[in-house]
């Protein structure tokens, strides 16, 4: 099944037209919690970073935007790190972007012998492990353990050069 150029198209907009107006807003964050300390301002301040977030925030990276993700987690990735490791198990051919470099990552981590610990990768199968990826190129693994998404999202973050401030809530007051 593939989409159509109007819906990828549309998609491309609406994601340009949200970091537009993110950015419109020309958000102000202190990354330090020394108020002495001197302010830095970023494009685009990402308060979450699920998975959602840090895909926003590599994508605004690559675009050549300024971005920082702030949040109140101490862990990257939201529910894919939290637990939920059998994820889009319908139709492959709909993921695409940086979902689907998440997936390709995740089949790098699982091709080392050294990760199978616990059993064997013949023991295992082909669970969810090594289908083709949709754009032809590499392959993509679409089941695995929260820590190992954890870990993916950390490398997205330090491979874009993007600045984490873990552990800050909103002032509700």
């Amino acid at each position: 099944m593939s989409l159509g150029i109007n819906y990828r198209y549309f998609l491309i907009q609406r994601f340009r037209f949200i970091l537009v107006l993110c950015t419109g807003f020309n958000l102000a964050f202190i990354a330090t919690e020394n108020f002495g300390a001197e302010k830095k301002l970023y494009d685009l301040v990402i308060y979450g970073p699920t998975s959602a977030g840090i895909a926003a925030a590599v994508q605004a990276q690559r675009m050549g935007l300024d971005v920082i993700v702030t949040g109140p987690d101490t862990h990257l990735g939201g529910l894919s790190a939290g637990g939920l490791g059998w994820t889009d198990s319908g139709n492959k051919e709909v993921i695409g972007g940086i979902a689907l470099e998440f997936y390709k990552r995740i089949y790098a981590y699982y091709d080392k012998p050294e990760t199978w610990t616990w059993q064997t990768r013949t023991s295992y199968g082909k669970r969810g492990r090594g289908t083709q990826a949709r754009d032809g190129h590499g392959r993509a693994m679409w089941v695995f353990e929260p820590h190992v998404a954890e870990q993916v999202f950390e490398n997205l973050i330090h491979d874009h050069m993007i600045p984490i401030d873990r552990n800050q809530w909103l002032d509700r007051s």
